[in-house]
């Protein structure tokens, strides 16, 4: 999370939150979190399929606690089918 709010600011560049993010996933892997903001910076950057992946692993984790990444899926499987 303080990678998105970071980029929010506009203090680092993109590259760097994925990094973050995949930093944060290495030190505990079980954060769901992690996988979803991958996929949004995944997603920013231009690869979707990539991102498509991290929000399935949101899923996975995050079973029955949020619906962010089941939306986060499912706009991006939608922009997909309208290009």
């Amino acid at each position: 999370q303080l990678a998105s709010a970071l980029w929010d600011q506009g203090a680092i560049h993109l590259e760097l939150a994925q990094f973050y993010c995949e930093t944060a996933l290495k030190l505990d892997p079980s954060q769901a979190d992690a996988n979803l903001f991958l996929g949004y910076f995944l997603q920013r950057a231009g690869y979707t399929e990539e991102a498509i992946e991290q929000y399935r692993h949101a899923i996975r984790k995050n079973i029955l606690r949020s619906a962010k990444p089941q939306i986060a899926l499912g706009n991006v499987l939608l922009k997909q089918a309208v290009q």
